[in-house]
Order: C-alpha cells, then structure tokens, then sequence
C-alpha cells in the first residue's frame, strides 16, 4: 500500500511490465505465467489462465511441454 501511496495505483504494474519486457527482448530466458483466477495475459505473452489451483499441476505440465518444444 505504502508503494502505491507513494507512487501511483499503476506504479506496481508498469514496473512488472517493464521488467517483463526487458527479460522477453533479452531472449535468453522463456518466461510463462499461469494466472490462476486471473488473466496475465496483459504482462506476458506465454500466458495461461486457469480457475482453480486443481488445474495448477497439468497446466504447468502442459506449459513446461511447449516451452521445451519450442527451443529445440
């Protein structure tokens, strides 16, 4: 709270999108979220959203599958 008091409501999400580009331009590192409940969509581009932590295990699986696919 502290944060966003100081620095604006959107403070927190431009420093994570910012910081999330960087590292996707770098190229060097495959980065993947799964919201669960929520759509990451908005920050990264190998997104997944899921509705309940049951869903967590397969969908990293699934998730972990095509990051290894594609880099090779």
């Amino acid at each position: 709270e502290a944060t966003c008091a100081a620095n604006g409501f959107d403070y927190l999400d431009h420093h994570l999108a910012g910081t999330i580009a960087a590292i996707e331009r770098l190229g060097t590192v495959s980065l993947a979220a799964i919201g669960i409940g929520h759509n990451v969509s908005q920050f990264y581009r190998n997104a997944t959203r899921i509705s309940k932590v049951d869903e967590l295990g397969p969908a990293l699986a699934t998730r972990l599958t095509s990051i290894l696919d594609t880099a090779q």
